[in-house]
């Protein structure tokens, strides 16, 4: 009997829809993973997202009931229409070989009344539907599992990173941000062939724009492994590699603690080392907080709160803020002028 079913091909051409919140999700991830915001999701970015999962599901999932449940939503998804309700975006997909070879793998590919479309568009749903973890782990499959295997292997890592800068790496492990809930990449670097000293510091996984073994052993020592997990515990995956570390004061209104800080600017939120201590000074309330984390990490956060928060201490750093905010000024045709120091 002759099997009736699309052949996935190099070159053929296939639509996909996606309701409100896939197209909303896959709009954050696109510009998170392009650092471009568009409403046009290239070729390659939806073919890579269908590949790595068709091939992560077959490799994490082997002879387990997730992956039979996998497949069985799948066969289900073919026989189901997407309503037009329920179409936010509607899009072609041309079939790369890349998709076609990870689609081999299944079964269902070859039953008869096997769409194509139904496929990608339940993939396309489940992925968004993940962890952001999961989501990146997917995503930047290829790299995640170079790195898993160098680690593993005690193995040099050579790394392109979007600074456009090329790195040696020993790997330790990936670790999820706390904060950020970002995968980042945790062991010791240096430029690449130079004879600099290896130092802790993190890498974002979705910033890796090129990642290979290097034939070289590289393993991590327990003394290493031990400052690493002392200071991911302290300061957290994305901070990890920062040494300036001291007791930090910030003190903010009432808008910039209530509303900024508490629910709308979450991204890299350090955490308070006890509750914040409510003041009044002139009739308006303000929060004063203490911290433990680096400089660098206040500065990413609260500098984009301008009045709404004050450096407190340590003075070296409240001087940085008041210089950026200078120079800001200065941008603007304001010139104030810094107060001369004066010794005794």
């Amino acid at each position: 009997m002759k099997e009736n079913y699309e052949k996935i091909i190099h070159g053929d051409e296939t639509r996909f829809y996606m309701d409100d919140a896939v197209f909303t999700q896959l709009k954050k991830e696109y510009l998170r993973f392009k650092a471009e915001y568009t409403e046009y999701f290239p070729n390659n970015f939806i073919c890579r997202i269908i590949t790595n999962f068709l091939n992560y599901i077959s490799d994490t999932y082997k002879s387990n009931s997730a992956l039979e449940e996998f497949k069985t939503e799948t066969e289900s998804c073919m026989k189901e229409k997407t309503p037009k309700s329920e179409r936010a975006y509607a899009g072609k997909l041309t079939i790369t070989r890349d998709i076609e070879k990870a689609a081999e793998k299944y079964d269902f590919t070859k039953i008869n009344g096997f769409r194509k479309s139904a496929l990608f568009n339940y993939i396309i749903k489940k992925f968004t539907q993940l962890s952001q973890p999961e989501r990146e782990k997917i995503y930047l499959y290829e790299e995640y599992n170079c790195i898993r295997a160098a680690a593993e292997n005690g193995k040099m890592l050579v790394i392109e990173y979007s600074d456009e800068k090329k790195y040696e790496y020993r790997p330790i492990k990936i670790e999820i941000d706390d904060n950020s809930f970002s995968l980042y990449l945790v062991g010791y670097s240096r430029a690449e062939n130079t004879d600099n000293p290896f130092k802790l510091y993190p890498l974002k996984l979705s910033r890796i724009k090129k990642c290979s073994e290097k034939n070289r052993d590289s393993e991590v020592t327990v003394q290493e492994k031990t400052e690493a997990e002392q200071r991911l515990k302290k300061f957290g995956a994305s901070y990890v590699g920062y040494n300036n570390s001291e007791t930090i004061k910030v003190r903010l209104t009432s808008f910039g603690y209530s509303k900024l800080y508490l629910k709308i600017i979450n991204h890299q939120r350090p955490l308070p080392l006890s509750v914040p201590k409510e003041k009044t000074i002139d009739g308006q309330k303000f929060y004063d907080l203490t911290f433990a984390c680096s400089h660098r990490q206040i500065r990413n956060y609260f500098f984009s709160f301008g009045k709404e928060a004050e450096i407190l201490e340590p003075q070296e750093l409240r001087e940085k803020f008041i210089d950026s905010y200078r120079d800001a000024l200065y941008r603007y045709g304001i010139n104030i002028k810094k107060e001369p120091e004066f010794n005794d």
